[in-house]
Order: structure tokens, then sequence, then C-alpha cells
């Protein structure tokens, strides 16, 4: 597996080669394992305004909300903070890598690049998901 996800990394500008089933879901369980990892040890959402004033029966916590502290990572802290910026990060430098295994799996299925632009089209996605496990 490992091999696999260096491999991804390497051929991140390569759209010629080919890529078989174990390199594209060894790459995308890594990606999905990052994200689970992400969100069971640092996310934490902040509470929308309705949820405030559902909590605020006495208008405590009314002033809070009008100071704007009830936001986008408002009740996080700095280490929530920086993994977020970490994983921007990774995952702007690997998509280069996502959209090209992506794109050799559709080559090595004898599919078109094109195929790539379903993703604007939920419903059609879901079949090309059914293409890329396809052997």
């Amino acid at each position: 597996m490992f091999t696999n996800l260096v491999g991804c990394y390497q051929n991140s500008f390569d759209f010629s080669a080919y890529a078989d089933r174990n390199e594209f879901l060894s790459f995308m369980l890594f990606q999905l394992l990052i994200f689970g990892l992400y969100v069971v040890f640092f996310f934490q959402p902040s509470p929308t305004e309705v949820e405030v004033y559902a909590r605020n029966l006495d208008g405590v916590i009314l002033s809070l909300v009008r100071e704007n502290t009830v936001g986008p990572n408002s009740f996080g802290n700095i280490a929530t903070d920086t993994v977020t910026q970490i994983l921007v990060i990774f995952w702007t430098l690997s998509l280069p890598a996502f959209i090209a295994v992506q794109f050799r799996r559709l080559n090595d299925l004898d599919r078109s690049g094109w195929f790539m632009l379903a993703v604007l089209f939920p419903p059609f996605y879901l079949i090309l998901l059914v293409f890329f496990l396809w052997d």
C-alpha cells in the first residue's frame, strides 16, 4: 500500500500511464483516513446562533452573540486551527495527485478523461465510481 501511495505522488503530473485498482484504492483510502482522523480528533463545529439562542433562556449569552464571538473557529483552539491549516495545505498539494490518479484509472479502464466531468453531476458520479472499481 505504501509503494502505491508513493507512486501516486511521484506520478502526480503523469496523465499517460495507467493506475490499477490497488493504486487507486490505496490513494483514496489514505485520503479518507486522513480526513477521518481529522474529523474524529480535531473537528469542533461551532454552535450556530440558533443553538446559542436556544440555550440562552436568561439572556446571558446574548451579549456574546452580539459581540460576534460566534462564528467559524470561535470555539476552537489554536491546535485545531493549526491542524486545519496544515490539512488545507496538504490537500491543496495532493490535488494534482488526486486528479492524476483518477485520470490514470480511467485510462486503465479504456475510458476518456472527460468522464471526470461527471463530478459536476452527482448522479453520474455514482456511475463513475462503479467504473473506478471495475477491473
